[in-house]
């Protein structure tokens, strides 16, 4: 619905959703997990099953960390190399953070190929549809504003070799289960191996951040 009232002409638009990525027990929230995308050419119409982890360095996570909404409205805006952001087809950016009291469940992310695309008109209905999916989002999305820590997540091509495991890992966790005579849905599977994953992105970055520490004393 939103491509339709905003890109109708289809000349390039990108919309998805991110929520708060459910924490171990005794952590807080360190990423957002995109869950559902829709896009008109270059993008591909439907990315549903395009998973992808976004943290403190992404404009999704950053918009929940500031507590409202962000515009960028051309490359000139924005540190396209910070946020790996330097391929995209985007020109225009709005993020939009699901927030309900003092209550985050993600971010709703729209991009364009247009630079200097949204009107105030554009980021009024954008805003309506956020509140429309704030009402509609289940209360256990919702995480108090003080448990979100957003960590910084590896860029996508580093998440993907990590991410295509999902489905091997969610059968072998169900098999484990099933042998233990433990009751385990496929939910409650994919629920512990995002956990699982997000701690080995975190990883990943770590392990980074330390081999360039390295090189630098040496």
């Amino acid at each position: 619905q939103i491509l339709s009232h905003l890109d109708p002409r289809e000349l390039g638009m990108h919309v998805f959703l991110a929520y708060c990525n459910h924490p171990s027990p005794g952590k807080n929230i360190r990423s957002l997990r995109k869950i559902v995308g829709r896009g008109t050419p270059p993008w591909s119409y439907t990315d549903e099953h395009s998973i992808q982890f976004f943290g403190a360095e992404a404009l999704v996570g950053r918009a929940i960390l500031r507590g409202h909404p962000l515009v960028i409205t051309s490359h000139e805006d924005l540190d396209w190399s910070t946020l790996d952001q330097s391929q995209s087809p985007a020109k225009s950016i709005c993020v939009f953070p699901l927030l309900r009291a003092n209550q985050i469940a993600g971010s709703l992310c729209i991009m364009s190929t247009q630079p200097h695309f949204f009107s105030q008109l554009h980021l009024d209905l954008l805003q309506q549809y956020t509140n429309l999916l704030v009402i509609t989002c289940e209360d256990k999305t919702f995480f108090p504003y003080e448990e979100i820590t957003l960590s910084v997540m590896p860029p996508l091509e580093q998440q993907i070799p990590v991410l295509q495991s999902l489905q091997q890992r969610v059968m072998l966790y169900l098999h484990q289960a099933t042998r233990q005579y433990r009751f385990l849905t496929k939910l409650d599977a994919e629920q512990l191996i995002w956990q699982e994953i997000e701690d080995e992105l975190l990883t990943l970055v770590s392990s980074k951040e330390i081999q360039q520490e390295r090189g630098k004393k040496l």
